[in-house]
Order: structure tokens, then C-alpha cells, then sequence
């Protein structure tokens, strides 16, 4: 039981990551750093 929901969440996972745009999470994570920073 425990290993079957192991594997589903494993599956489940990857999907989501396999789906994602990474290059525009990528910019969006780049643009809220750069919004928040402090340059001296």
C-alpha cells in the first residue's frame, strides 16, 4: 500500500514536471528576484 501511493506520487510528479514551461518559470523567478533586489 504505502509503495502504491509512493509510485503514484512519483508518476504524478513527473507528469506536472515533464508539462511545465521551464524557460518561462525561469523568467518569471528572474523578474521577482530582480524586482526585490537591492543594488547599492
Amino acid at each position: 500500500m504505502i509503495f502504491g501511493g509512493t509510485a503514484f506520487q512519483t508518476a504524478v510528479l513527473a507528469i506536472i514536471t515533464s508539462r511545465c514551461n521551464w524557460e518561462l518559470e525561469a523568467q518569471k523567478a528572474s523578474k521577482h528576484v530582480k524586482k526585490w533586489a537591492v543594488v547599492h
